[in-house]
Parts: structure tokens; C-alpha cells; sequence
């Protein structure tokens, strides 16, 4: 099992129920995972406390990835100051906080170190006798992957017997192979179970400091014993070891979800979705998208295609879809959940508020700060309203996404326009809107940055939200997005009175559940105007950001959400860090030949992905469609941060082939 940091007391129960237990260290590091954050009680309420790490990255092993020692102390400070705050009334209280100082004062440098000591000592203190061991340490099989390696740590262990727990390996694991290798194969489940807390509400599935501070170490091992053994079919409890708890049942299946697409910036989801334990399967018209390599099944459906999802959805039997990041099949999503009566919200809320112009007619109605707008049925149109747009007016397709057919159209300095400009760019919008239908608005002057955000709605109320300050390529078009920063540098009562609009127009709408994105602007009297609601996370990994700036896990928010099942989220308004993506992109069309990165920015790069080859083809930057890569950055400081995005293009060098 992987080192978790005070892991919940299930964890627990399955060292407790083995005689030996592997630290499995040298894997891939999980992020959003339990190996360096976990939840404590706060206010009565469940409370997400995390480790700073150093370039955290799925693509990094858990035994190299580093403590952020920068920030570690002045987190650690914080951290036992909340908990001193919050616990010093429970009964345990001198003897865990001493544990827990024990833990983390040392100088640690990586967080396997300090989750496994977490783990170590705390069964110590209650009393466990199992032996440690870590699979870096001695078993030399790492070019061994999944079962292939477990069997060959239980023959080097002469283990008869092996425990994991339940969840994703349930359904990557079966007895009938292990049973060839004569090891039984046991899943673990941990019994409902509750103790004194504080309050009279009890909040389950917290960490093991939660457990440790309300009961002795006594009590702890009583709870030990109150787990249940699965395995993948039927066994008599004479077939189990002396050692094994004797209830046997059926697992069942896993739950199982749609997502909608499998682009690289979907795979965080995929992989959340699997570390959760649930069946992910893909489905889109692009078998090579990287999603599809690692989510259990996928299908070559177009995500559009509503009724096409539709009918695969009934042949899979799903119990969640989502268009997590994938603006175009959130009307998909929306559709399948109604048609199956699964999670999700009504297709005509998500249609209407999916089309701008529907939209824009549903700010007015709300009283909300609206640019003039219309629906254009021609170049005359957009010349007619040209007219009364003093500083000019957008273009847009009224169902697209991506800055797809967007465009500024200003009148020229004469006052005339340019109609062959116009029409080119009408025969756009037109070409990418699936209805044919085009809206033509007010460009409103802004103050400051274009903000971006997302927003957790809870039973049709906003009960989480994170902006940043979008930054453009001034030099392409000044449309298309390439950067968001984190925090925004707005105000925070700015901020409230726009989250005051927004609820208005989920309420308007009716709205229930989801994650949704939006844009916002300040205007020349210092009012928010909404420029536009997608009904689907962030995309280029922009809830990854928000959960390395705030500690909120937008996106294990999304899976339960569509799972049907609640999600606290209790946010104590701390920032984390300075945090940014960055698109990669070409300014002309050519021939890809590399990218270079300056050491400066390359020192500030905690994820990288580049899609193009050398030798592939690249375009222009004027949609998102034209995006060549992502990154994601950390910085010392928000003004480093602005500073170097700001002059982006000085840090990141695309390199085209000569002609």
C-alpha cells in the first residue's frame, strides 16, 4: 500500500490484519491522493489539511518526491496551532499532540519518509505488532508491474496469504490468478462506525488523529477488529488463515462513469476517479487522445453525438457521466443523466444556459450588468449594430467553446468598416456554430484583468469558488486565454458582489449540482459583468491549480457529485502558493521543431506536456484547438509570478522548422 499521511483508521486495519506490511514507495506519486494530506475535524465539520511538496507530479515517484522546506515550517506552525485549536478539549489530547509534534518535526526531505512515520508510529502508540517493510528497499522487482510484482513479493515473503484494500484493485485484481500462485486473494472493508466527538452530528472517514484524540489506544484496537474480508466470489470461512477475520461476501461492482473525452487535460480526472476505487470508461472520436491509455474501457463515440452517448450509457450501465473540462459535451451529459435518471442537472437549464445568446437575455432578466447584444442574421446586421458599439463589439457563435469563431470587429478610424473583414469573420462564427446561430455584443473597456473561475454548486448554492487573472497573446488576437493565475487581484468584496451574479443566474436557471467555469470583468464603474458560464470544470487543468492553491480538490468534488453523493468542502481562506498554467502555443502555422524553456521558468515547472512531435504541423494560436501543450507553475511570489508571465515569451521559445 502506498504511504498515506495519519491515513483513516481503515489503513489501519489492514496492517493490523496482516502480519507483515509493504510500504509500496518506489510507484508513481498519486495527487489528490492521501500521501500528503488527509482531514481532521474542524468546527464539527471535516477539514482538509496538506503537506507542501516540491514540484509535486503523477509522473514522479512517491520516494522522490520532495517536502517544499521553504514553506513546510510555516505550514507546520499552522497546522499545530489548528490542531491545538480544535482538539484541545478531547480526552487524548497531551498524548496525540506530542505524537504528531514527534512526526513532523524532524527535517524530513521526502514525503514518503514522513508519511510512513506517520503511519509507524501512530501503531505504535495503539499498539499494533506488524511488521514494516518498503518495496524499494528489498524486493529489486520494480520492472515488475501490478499483479505481476505482488506475486512476486509474496513469493519472496513466502506469503501464503495477501490483503489489499477495496476499491480500484477489486476489479484490476482476481482470486483465480492469485490462487495460481497459491496466495489468497482478500479485499478489506471497514464497518460504519462512530465514537464520541465533540459534537452530536458524527463525522466519519477522518484521520487517524481524529481517532487517536477521542479514543485509548484500547478502544482504537476494538475498532481495529471491525472491518469486513471480501473476495471476488465465494469462500468458506474454514478456507480462511487463522489470522483473517472470518465474513466473507460478495463485492459486487464497482460504480462506473462516463466521461465524456479523454484529452491530456481529462487524465486527472481519470486517474482521481481510479485512485477512488470507481471504473472509469472514455468515450470520444479521437482513439489516440491519452485518456483512453489509461481509463479502463473505451469507446469511439463522438461526445456530441447525444443520442449516440445516450445508447451507449443504457448498454454500459453507468451510474455517472461527466464532461469534465469538455465544454462541448456538457449538453451531452446533461441529456444522458435525465434520459437514464442518473446525477446531474435538467438538459434544458444546461441547454439555455449553454447558449449565449439565451444567456445574455437571462442577465437582463436577473438585473445584472449586461452589454448591449443581438442575435445577427448577416454581415448588415453586425454593421447596423457596429454603429451604436462605441469601442467596437465580439463576434460570437452562440453554442461554441475555445474562443472558437470569436473575433473583435471595430470600425475603422474614418468611421467606416471593413465589410470583407466582417464577412470573413461571420462565415466563421457561422462554420463553428452547430445551430447557425450568431450574437453579436458590446465590447465593455475593462479595469484590470478578464477573471476566470471556478465554482462547487451544492444543492443549487454556491458553497466554493476560486478566481485568476486570465492573460492573453496580445501579439495573436488578445482573445484566446493562454494563461491563468493564481489568486486573482481583485478585490475579495469585488469578488463577493460577482459570486452575488452568479448565484442569481444558477438560481434563474435552476441549477442544482456541479462544478461550472466562469469569465467576469470589472467594468468602468467597478461593477462585475459575466461574459460567460460554462456548465463543466475548468479546462488545461485549472481545478489541478486551484487545489495547490487553496487545498480544494475540485475535482474528487465532481466525481462524487456525479456519483450522486454529497461533498463537503470547508475552506479556511488560506492560499497555498502562487500557482499558474500556461499554454503552449505556435504564433504561425509551420513546422514543429522544439521548445525551449529558459532556466528560469524551467525551475518553476511542476507539469509539462507537449503534444507535437518534430516534424508535425502546427497552427496559429487563435483557438484552443491550436493549443500545443500545457504547463503548470509555481512561484515564489505573486509579483515573480506576473512578472515572468507577463514576458512570457522571453521564457518559452517555440522553435519552427525553416522553410
Amino acid at each position: 500500500m502506498q504511504p498515506y499521511l495519519f491515513p483513516y483508521i481503515g489503513y489501519f486495519q489492514m496492517i493490523n490484519a496482516a502480519e507483515k506490511f509493504v510500504f509500496y514507495d518506489d510507484v508513481n506519486f498519486i495527487e489528490y491522493g492521501w500521501i500528503n494530506r488527509n482531514d481532521i475535524l474542524l468546527n464539527g465539520k471535516s477539514w482538509k489539511f496538506s503537506v507542501p511538496l516540491y514540484h509535486m507530479s503523477s509522473f514522479a515517484l512517491i520516494n522522490a518526491t520532495k517536502i517544499d522546506r521553504v514553506n513546510y515550517e510555516r505550514w507546520l506552525s499552522k497546522f499545530l496551532k489548528t490542531i491545538e485549536f480544535n482538539y484541545k478539549k478531547a480526552p487524548f489530547y497531551k498524548e496525540v499532540s506530542e505524537l504528531i509534534s514527534t512526526v513532523l518535526t524532524p527535517e524530513v526531505a521526502m514525503i514518503s519518509e514522513l508519511a510512513k512515520r506517520s503511519v509507524t508510529l501512530s501503531s505504535s502508540y495503539i499498539g499494533i505488532k506488524t511488521l514494516f517493510t518498503d518495496s524499494s528497499t528489498i524486493y529489486n522487482n520494480s520492472e515488475l508491474k501490478a499483479k505481476y510484482r505482488l506475486f512476486d513479493i509474496c513469493k519472496k515473503e513466502n506469503a501464503g496469504t495477501l490483503i489489499c484494500p477495496i476499491g480500484g484493485s477489486s476489479d484490476l485484481y482476481h482470486k483465480e490468478e492469485f490462487a495460481e500462485q497459491n496466495i489468497n486473494l482478500f479485499f478489506i472493508k471497514t464497518h460504519d462506525h462512530s465514537y464520541k466527538q465533540f459534537y452530536n452530528t458524527f463525522v466519519p472517514n477522518l484521520s487517524i488523529i481524529d481517532v487517536m484524540m477521542f479514543n485509548s489506544p484500547a478502544e482504537i484496537r476494538n475498532l481495529l477488529e471491525q472491518y469486513t474480508l471480501f473476495d471476488n466470489g465465494v469462500y468458506k470461512p474454514d478456507d480462511l488463515p487463522q489470522n483473517i477475520h472470518p465474513q466473507i461476501v460478495n463485492t459486487g461492482k464497482q460504480k462506473r462513469i462516463l466521461l465524456l473525452g479523454g484529452a491530456d487535460i481529462q487524465i486527472s480526472f481519470i486517474k482521481k476517479a481510479m485512485d477512488l476505487g470507481q471504473y472509469v470508461i472514455t468515450c470520444d472520436y479521437l482513439p489516440n487522445n491519452p485518456g483512453h491509455k489509461i481509463s479502463n474501457e473505451y469507446h469511439n463515440v463522438s461526445t456530441t453525438n447525444k443520442e449516440a452517448v445516450l445508447a451507449l450509457a443504457k448498454k454500459l450501465n453507468i451510474d455517472g457521466i461527466s464532461a469534465y473540462a469538455a465544454d462541448p459535451a456538457a449538453n451531452t451529459a446533461a441529456y444522458v443523466s435525465e434520459k437514464l435518471g442518473i446525477p446531474g442537472n435538467s438538459y434544458s437549464s444546461v441547454m439555455r444556459l449553454s447558449d449565449k445568446y439565451s444567456f445574455r437575455k437571462a442577465m437582463v432578466e436577473c438585473g445584472l450588468n449586461t452589454p448591449a447584444f443581438y442575435e445577427v442574421n448577416g454581415v448588415d446586421d453586425i454593421i447596423a449594430a457596429l454603429k451604436t458599439f462605441p469601442n467596437g463589439g465580439i463576434i460570437k457563435p452562440v453554442d461554441t467553446s475555445g474562443s472558437k469563431g470569436i473575433h473583435k470587429i471595430e470600425k475603422l478610424p474614418d468611421g467606416t468598416v471593413n465589410r470583407k473583414e466582417i464577412t470573413d469573420f461571420y462565415k466563421e462564427a457561422t462554420g463553428y456554430s452547430r445551430a447557425k446561430k450568431i450574437i453579436f455584443e458590446e465590447y465593455i473597456l475593462r479595469k484590470g484583468f478578464l477573471m476566470t473561475g471556478d465554482f462547487f454548486i451544492d444543492s443549487g448554492k454556491i458553497i466554493f469558488y476560486c478566481f485568476g487573472d486570465v492573460h492573453f497573446n496580445t501579439r495573436i488576437n488578445g482573445i484566446v486565454p493562454r494563461s491563468i493565475s493564481l489568486p486573482a487581484s481583485k478585490h475579495p468584496d469585488f469578488l463577493a458582489s460577482a459570486i452575488d451574479d452568479i448565484q442569481k443566474i444558477i438560481t434563474y436557471f435552476k441549477i442544482n449540482t456541479g462544478v461550472f467555469n466562469v469569465d467576469i470583468i470589472e467594468n468602468a464603474d467597478g461593477k462585475p459583468v459575466i461574459i460567460d458560464i460554462g456548465a463543466r470544470n475548468g479546462g488545461n487543468m485549472f481545478n489541478d491549480i486551484i487545489y495547490y492553491h487553496t487545498g480544494i480538490d475540485l475535482i474528487e468534488g465532481s466525481i462524487y457529485q456525479c456519483l450522486g453523493e454529497k461533498y463537503a468542502i470547508n475552506y479556511s481562506g488560506e492560499i497555498l502558493g502562487y500557482y499558474a498554467h500556461n499554454v503552449l502555443h505556435s504564433e504561425k502555422d509551420g513546422i514543429f521543431e522544439s521548445i525551449e524553456f529558459s532556466p528560469v521558468l524551467e525551475k518553476r515547472i511542476i507539469y509539462k506536456f507537449i503534444s507535437p512531435a518534430p516534424g508535425d504541423k502546427v497552427h496559429k494560436f487563435i483557438n484552443t484547438s491550436f493549443r500545443m501543450g500545457l504547463l503548470l507553475l509555481k512561484f515564489d511570489s505573486f509579483d515573480e509570478m506576473h512578472d515572468i508571465l507577463g514576458n512570457i515569451e522571453k521564457h518559452v521559445i517555440v522553435h519552427l522548422q525553416k522553410e
